[in-house]
């Protein structure tokens, strides 16, 4: 009975099979879709500085928003300690499934330590153990919302293909293929930044892929990076800037990012630097300090204002109007 259909079901081998991914959405719907699901409205910003000298810093911040289903401001911040010189920053529309991912990974990561204390991982081992963690939860969630419902595994699906219809195969490969696109609600930004050799900044998503902001010096996360991004860039960027600049660039560009809706006022201010016995210490800003940053920021509005004012008045003599004549 292999081809007959029904409005929403089609009749394999004699038996119902559901279309898994909703009779697989058409290009325009997935653009849709894209466009309009969740994002984490969260930042996260991390920038190298005095990376040419012998104790380079890392200057990393972070809003304290979280999302969850819904939207809250936690006391517990978005910055985990991986090891003692290795730290992430989430940004995520999940933060259940980003702390379980991020737990496992520290499993994985405090297993190898032991295991070899003599060899100490590299930053970007462990971003690849994130990376392989975040591939996994997507096989996970995959394998639960595609194959579970015909109860498949990949397993039990690898090894009964050939007891299905082609048209069966053709329609769950589908289905297991445009999963991501289509159906994995879980959106998520790891930036994972630490000091080994030297500062690295990497950036991980949730399906797994990663990239190096070493060159650049800075990256962004989270849905303020909007507003962030251009903040940080509005004047050049390199990771040889000295740390104290890197401060002050990357508190205005979480303070800019504040305008974008679900990005909280409250702020983790935190600078990473290596010390002179080869440790990675760690500098919390205080409140006097944001006090400090925040009068700057006020101050620069008020000298840009009063330029712009001086301006204008300049400006007003060269307007001559139009004659009606």
């Amino acid at each position: 009975m292999t081809g007959l259909e029904t409005k929403n079901n089609r009749v394999i081998n004699g038996g119902i099979f559901t279309r898994t991914c909703a009779n697989r959405k058409n290009k325009k719907h997935r653009i849709q879709r894209r466009s309009t699901e969740e994002k984490p409205m969260t930042v996260c910003i991390a920038a190298i500085a005095e990376a040419n000298t012998e104790f380079p810093k890392i200057v990393i911040a972070a809003d304290r928003e979280v999302t969850s289903w819904i939207s809250y401001t936690s006391g517990v911040g978005k910055i985990r300690v991986l090891t003692s010189y290795c730290w992430v920053m989430i940004s995520t529309n999940n933060a259940l499934m980003s702390d379980d991912i991020i737990t496992k990974s520290l499993e994985k990561v405090n297993e190898l330590s032991k295991n070899k204390p003599d060899e100490k991982l590299t930053i970007e081992q462990i971003v690849d153990i994130i990376s392989k963690e975040c591939k996994r939860k997507l096989d996970i969630e995959r394998e639960r919302f595609v194959l579970s419902p015909h109860g498949l595994s990949y397993n039990s699906y690898i090894g009964k293909s050939r007891e299905f219809s082609r048209e069966h195969i053709e329609i769950l490969t589908d289905d297991l293929r445009g999963f991501e696109t289509d159906n994995y609600d879980f959106t998520a930004e790891f930036l994972v930044v630490g000091i080994d050799s030297k500062p690295h900044i990497f950036t991980i998503i949730q399906n797994g892929q990663y990239v190096s902001s070493d060159i650049e010096g800075f990256a962004v996360a989270g849905g303020g990076k909007a507003t962030a991004f251009p903040e940080i860039t509005k004047y050049a960027y390199f990771p040889a800037l000295p740390w104290l600049t890197a401060l002050v660039r990357v508190y205005t560009s979480k303070k800019v990012a504040e305008r974008v809706g679900g990005v909280g006022p409250d702020t983790d201010l935190i600078v990473l630097h290596k010390m002179q016995n080869g440790g990675i210490g760690i500098w919390v800003t205080d409140e006097d300090t944001i006090k400090l940053l925040n009068k700057g920021i006020a101050d620069i509005r008020d000298k840009e204002i009063e330029i712009w004012t001086d301006s204008l008045k300049e400006l007003s003599t060269k307007f001559v109007p139009a004659s009606n004549e």
